[in-house]
């Protein structure tokens, strides 16, 4: 199916489809969905760092309204762009009150039993496609959301991914250093008296294909024993904390790196024992 383009200044919009018929035995649905859905978003990444290319940034929303297509099209028996009601994936975007700029739109279907095998074979269907690919490879999105539903009336595996350019919503990262065992997220100090310790980080703004808002601060947290979490730090550019541990207590520190728009990412923890 040849790509499809529509343009509302000043946004550029791709309508991206393809069919592919690989005769397989269907199979219900619900078996192995997410990690097939996981494994297609690997696969795209894959394609993109492949080439020296950032990879895309998952976004639930763009995964709801993924699987809302691929489910419209699975429970309606059709395949397309348009959905019955006359709505496009880029209408949903707009009704999701999300700020976008550009988006485009692939879909496949398949027959394939499995459903990491589906996803496999949907990505080799796009990639072999100059449109496909086009998406997939292009530097224009930063985000991407995939949705995969079954057809019951014949076993077709629909398969939905959805590629958006929009302002940074992706906090920054964090990492301890020396990095503390993950298991035990704990940095022993054995001194039978008391000493003083330093926690120290690194981090930054994860990196987007486009639009990267760039670090801002960290957040910095600690907790002794059992009691309450008590921020050290709203905002800070510092690295480390330095601080005097007592024998027969448990101090844990919890980091987060936040970008200039305001986005933080996943609190970071380890500990030390007193």
């Amino acid at each position: 199916m040849p790509a499809r383009l529509r343009r509302l200044a000043p946004l550029t919009l791709a309508l991206l489809g393809l069919l592919t018929a690989i005769q397989a035995a269907p199979v219900a649905a619900g078996a192995g969905l997410s990690t097939a859905e996981t494994e297609l978003i690997r696969l795209i990444n894959k394609d993109r760092t492949d080439r020296g290319l950032i990879p895309y940034r998952s976004y639930s929303l763009l995964n709801r309204i993924a699987d809302a297509r691929s489910y419209n099209m699975a429970t309606k028996h059709y395949f397309g762009h348009r959905q019955p009601d006359g709505r496009t994936a880029f209408d949903m975007i707009d009704a999701s009150g999300t700020t976008w700029y550009a988006a485009a739109e692939d879909i496949a279907w398949n027959n394939y039993a499995d459903a990491v095998g589906s996803a496999i074979m949907a990505n080799n269907q796009w990639m072999g496609s100059s449109a496909h690919r086009a998406a997939i490879l292009s530097t224009s999105y930063n985000y991407v959301g995939v949705g995969l539903q079954i057809d019951s009336s014949n076993g077709h595996r629909i398969w939905t991914a959805l590629f958006l350019k929009a302002p940074d919503h992706t906090g920054g990262w964090v990492a301890f250093q020396p990095q503390p065992d993950t298991a035990a997220e704990t940095l022993a100090v054995e001194d039978a008296t008391s000493r003083s310790v330093t926690v120290s980080w690194r981090g930054g703004d994860v990196r987007l294909s486009t639009l990267t808002a760039g670090f801002d601060h960290y957040q910095v947290r600690r907790k002794i024993d059992s009691g309450s979490w008590v921020y050290l730090a709203h905002s800070t550019t510092s690295t480390s904390r330095t601080f005097t541990a007592y024998p027969g207590h448990i101090y844990r520190f919890s980091v987060r790196a936040c970008d200039r728009r305001g986005n933080c990412g996943a609190w970071i923890y380890t500990g030390i024992r007193g």
